[in-house]
């Protein structure tokens, strides 16, 4: 399993886009890429909200965290489950 990073958009409208990656270090063969969402698009919260409370920042950092898990667990099952 890998993450991977590419620039999108252009100009003022590039950014990161992140994704995981599975591959066979056999023959080579790639899963689909899974995008992650960033953090920004994760919480409707400012950073102006995370400036004021930092205990909430760090409970959406977390959340974040365990979703990235999450998804790299269901990269995993959906590899481990093809044909």
């Amino acid at each position: 399993m890998n993450h991977a990073s590419n620039r999108v958009g252009y100009g003022d409208y590039e950014r990161m886009v992140y994704s995981i990656i599975v591959e066979c270090s056999g023959c080579h063969a790639k899963a689909a890429d899974l995008i992650i969402m960033p953090l920004c698009d994760f919480t409707n919260y400012t950073v102006s909200d995370f400036r004021n409370n930092p205990i909430l920042r760090a409970r959406i950092e977390d959340s974040y965290a365990k979703y990235i898990t999450d998804l790299e667990e269901s990269v995993i099952a959906l590899w481990n489950r093809r044909v």
